[in-house]
């Protein structure tokens, strides 16, 4: 099997009824830790003066941002080698030794 129907294989097998379940419990999971979060949040502010609150979410927001860059650079790092497997597997021809 080439490389180019072996990577067809795998994204077929990715979008399957089965795996997609996996994306709606994902989903869910998101949903319920986002609820967890908000709670937490109010209990602190409840709790805390409001420049300590100040400090937390500046500091969220800063993990946050940190997290974005991270994805950003291995999302392009994952675009990279992607296009690169295609296009050696579309120049990819037999090799005698």
């Amino acid at each position: 099997m080439q490389v180019f129907e072996m990577a067809t294989q795998e994204l077929l097998l990715k979008h399957e009824e089965g795996n997609l379940k996996n994306l709606e419990d994902i989903s869910a999971d998101y949903y319920w830790a986002q609820k967890a979060i908000n709670q937490l949040e109010e209990e602190l502010e409840a709790n805390l003066p409001q420049e300590t609150m100040t400090k937390i979410r500046e500091s969220w927001y800063k993990l946050g941002l940190q997290e974005s860059i991270a994805e950003d650079i291995f999302y392009d790092q994952g675009f990279s080698d992607g296009v690169r497997m295609l296009l050696e597997s579309l120049t990819w021809g037999p090799v005698r030794r």
